[in-house]
């Protein structure tokens, strides 16, 4: 029985800015960062009409990394990057936009919708408009979320996840009883000890086609895991 104006107040008490999603969502759809009581009302108003559940989140600043866990050892690590590009001193932000759109396309990774409010927004935000050229290597994010099916970027770094981010992990994985995850940590840095962090999701059944499209060594690595699911499953 929680209105919306029950959601703004609990915003309200997490302090500025906050993050609204839809609960039944996926691919970072309709996920937005808003800073103020008007800001909440439009994007609120908005998800309410794609479902009748919202979420309200404290935000967290930091890098985003998923990490994969399977048998309780960590099989892949990757840190994601939000939908960003970078000027060149000739092009407009428009043009760079279109490019984004077309490389990630065609890399089967996710869709960029060129005319998404939230990137709107951002532009508004920052005093840009689509007209306007941006500055060589000056670079500009567009979304707040770094989902990969949004346009985010991958970095694979398995090599040099902290023993005890690893540590965590798996004792995560454990706890929820899951033989396979995927755990979405915010962290300022998972090569060192004891970073700080936060958990955002745990989720049971993470989809590994976009680690594989890093490159042959990633996809050679899904394939196996993928072997070792199969086998686990026969034995179950």
């Amino acid at each position: 029985k929680r209105t919306i104006n029950d959601g703004y107040q609990y915003a309200n008490s997490l302090g500025m800015p906050v993050i609204l999603k839809p609960n039944n969502g996926s691919k970072g759809k309709l996920v937005t960062k808003v800073d103020s009581e008007f800001e909440y009302h439009k994007v609120a108003r908005k998800i309410f009409k794609y479902t009748q559940v919202l979420i309200v989140e404290k935000y967290y600043e930091g890098k985003d990394y998923r990490i994969i866990v399977f048998k309780n050892k960590v099989f892949a690590a990757y840190k994601r990057t939000p939908l960003t590009i970078v000027g060149t001193g000739t092009k407009t932000i428009k043009t760079l936009i279109d490019e984004a759109k077309i490389k990630i396309e065609t890399s089967g990774n996710g869709k960029i919708n060129v005319n998404d409010e939230r990137i709107m927004e951002t532009l508004l935000k920052a005093g840009r408009t689509k007209n306007q050229i941006l500055l060589k290597d000056e670079s500009l994010i567009l979304l707040q979320n770094a989902n990969i099916s949004c346009g985010g970027q991958m970095e694979d770094v398995t090599a040099t996840v902290h023993p005890s981010v690893k540590k965590l992990v798996i004792k995560i994985a454990k706890d929820f009883n899951l033989v396979l995850c995927g755990i979405d940590i915010i962290s300022q840095d998972i090569t060192k000890p004891d970073p700080n962090y936060i958990v955002l999701e745990i989720n049971s059944a993470p989809a590994l086609k976009h680690y594989a499209s890093i490159g042959n060594f990633q996809l050679r690595r899904t394939e196996a895991l993928y072997t070792q699911i199969f086998k686990y499953l026969q034995t179950q």
